[in-house]
């Protein structure tokens, strides 16, 4: 995925001056990355994956300077019934049957399920972003797809 971001902004004009860089490491530890650092720290579809996101979400505030920005897209749960049903299904029978059928590997997609399931609530984990010290304007999320994906865009204060 970082070879796919790198060669997406190869052209652009953010990489020319060397204002972006990719890393990859361990969310939960990012003791190589120095405090009040980084403008923007960024997450798609990862904090559901970690055994302790609410670690990786205290990380992400120490690293993270202050006035800079915390985005994470995340799997949401859909608080409208009849789509909660249809996600439900989704979730526990399509995406299963799609790895194996197509990855022959319906173990690994069960567990991608099960990690989704679980994770909280946005309700919840905007709450744990607010806990780790981030400011979250209004509900703290924005929804999309019904609430199957969830966009969290909070800041570090300034005063931090």
């Amino acid at each position: 995925m970082l070879q796919v971001g790198r060669r997406r902004m190869a052209q652009s004009s953010w990489m020319d001056n060397e204002r972006v860089t990719f890393a990859q490491g361990n969310a939960e530890d990012l003791a190589d990355v120095p405090d009040n650092s980084v403008d923007i720290y960024c997450i798609s579809a990862g904090m559901h994956n970690l055994p302790h996101p609410e670690r990786a979400l205290r990380e992400a505030y120490r690293v993270v300077k202050p006035g800079g920005r915390f985005a994470c897209l995340e799997y949401g749960h859909t608080d409208t019934p009849v789509i909660g049903q249809i996600c439900r299904w989704y979730w526990d029978t399509g995406i299963p049957f799609l790895g194996q059928v197509l990855a022959n590997d319906r173990a690994s997609y069960e567990r991608l399920a099960r990690s989704v399931r679980t994770f909280p609530h946005q309700k919840r984990f905007a709450q744990a972003i607010r806990h780790a010290g981030f400011h979250l304007p209004g509900a703290g999320y924005e929804l999309y797809q019904w609430g199957m994906m969830v966009a969290y865009i909070g800041s570090k204060p300034r005063t931090a």
